[in-house]
């Protein structure tokens, strides 16, 4: 029995690993149509400084030059045109090595022409094979057959127009320079697949710890959610079952307030789950704008704050008559002013909320301990705080949340703050004005 587990699980190694390597060719595939365009770039600035090095020293041969000059430019021009019509995307290595094959040629056939120097063109074919290998990411296999097909056009050219002089004292730089070249190039070739391949496993045991992740927290929430629903449901049945007598108000206020934060887990598991899977956040349920207030503060009025710390209510009379998504604007507010508390030891925390025809503007100011200026930059990012030592409460997800369902709500948010006087988060919402229902909408 031991035996075959073991060799279930061998095979399931293997069936990995070949998944692996196909995954991997497939990245670096694509990964070489993506690069190719960039790749003839820089080919051809080399092929255009060639040419300006050719033409310096041809002087009056220039014009009877220009063919192979055209030759030249040609390869990656074409190369460049293929890409700007998606043929790398198919054949990427074909088109890779008929770039390198075409510039080869073109460097090469500069050998048959008397104007062209020697050393020259040994320089450019050194600096071809080395441009390749850093630029292109395919396999060294193909790196060392483009070294091997470039060495030997060369030579071979060299050789055919007696170019090549043993007794020549530019022989060893002729012939052994464009050698160490190539043999270098491999070399670069073979440690770029090898950190390729150590970014892409490590990308990959990324992917899935992100998988295991969303897939962990979708089955978290979910179950949170049931046991959460369960006690709402319960408690409601509670609520609804006790009647309105004074010894019994104090115990459905306490009943009222643990379904009021029920409702609230509900909501913050549900944003929970969609941040944790990088998708929109799910549309919440309408309220009219005042009542959004209304509700806020009542909430509030239940809950413990610090007998040190005054939380103070500045809503305008004038609200607009409109539906907002309560769900979000009601979160948003509540981290903003929960981190606000919790960062005043002593003073004021004030909601302060103004109304256009079209934007709703949020601000929640306190007299805290404020934000480094070199932190504020940051506040907004996921698991990053900005909080001292001493404020040990918190992982850094707060104002993430609120700027994403700021985002969501189209709208912005930014911040002010100064060390030992206090911050000021300010939040616009753009507003879509509903028609008012037999009258106006109240104010807080």
């Amino acid at each position: 029995m031991a035996g075959r587990e073991g060799g279930a699980a061998d095979g399931l190694r293997v069936r990995r690993g070949e998944r692996n390597h196909q995954n991997y060719r497939l990245y670096q595939r694509r990964l070489l149509g993506n690069e190719i365009g960039r790749v003839a770039a820089a080919l051809l600035a080399i092929t255009l400084l060639f040419v300006v090095f050719v033409a310096f020293f041809s002087g009056p041969r220039l014009g009877e030059d220009w063919p192979w000059l055209a030759v030249l430019i040609a390869a990656p021009v074409a190369c460049l045109g293929l890409v700007y019509l998606r043929v790398s995307t198919k054949w990427p290595y074909l088109l890779a090595l008929g770039t390198d094959a075409g510039y080869t040629i073109g460097i090469v056939a500069g050998l048959l022409f008397p104007s062209t120097p020697t050393s020259g063109t040994a320089l450019f074919v050194s600096v071809k094979m080395l441009a390749s290998a850093m630029l292109l990411p395919w396999h060294p296999a193909a790196q060392a057959a483009s070294a091997a097909m470039t060495l030997a056009l060369y030579w071979l050219v060299g050789w055919h127009t007696e170019r090549f002089v043993w007794q020549h004292s530019d022989f060893p730089h002729q012939v052994t320079g464009p050698l160490f070249a190539g043999i270098v190039s491999v070399v670069a070739a073979l440690r770029s697949e090898r950190l390729r391949r150590d970014l892409f496993a490590e990308t990959q045991v990324a992917e899935q710890r992100a998988e295991t992740n969303a897939r962990f927290a979708a089955i978290l929430s979910h179950e949170l959610r049931n046991l959460l629903a369960g006690v709402l449901g319960y408690g409601e049945m509670l609520r609804d079952s006790i009647e309105l007598t004074s010894e019994q108000a104090k115990a459905r206020e306490t009943i009222e307030r643990q379904i009021a934060l029920a409702r609230q887990a509900l909501e913050a598991i549900q944003v929970a789950l969609d941040l944790s899977r990088e998708q929109a956040l799910a549309r919440g349920d309408k309220q009219a704008l005042d009542e959004v207030w209304q509700d806020l503060q009542k909430e509030y009025a239940l809950r413990v704050i610090p007998p040190t710390v005054v939380l103070r209510w500045d809503i305008s009379p004038d609200l607009p008559s409109t539906l907002v998504d309560t769900t979000k604007l009601k979160l948003v507010v509540r981290n903003l002013v929960d981190n606000a508390l919790k960062f005043t030891p002593r003073g004021e925390v004030r909601v302060r909320v103004r109304a256009s025809f079209d934007e709703l503007t949020i601000d929640v100011s306190d007299t805290g301990i404020g934000i480094p200026p070199e932190k504020q930059p940051f506040i907004f990012e996921p698991f990053r705080r900005a909080a001292p030592e001493e404020f040990s409460q918190g992982i850094g997800l707060g104002l993430y949340i609120v700027s994403r369902l700021v985002e969501a709500l189209g709208g912005t948010i930014r911040v002010e703050s100064t060390v030992g006087q206090g911050t000021t988060f300010e939040v616009r919402i753009p507003l879509t004005v509903s028609p008012p229902e037999g009258g106006t909408g109240s104010g807080s």
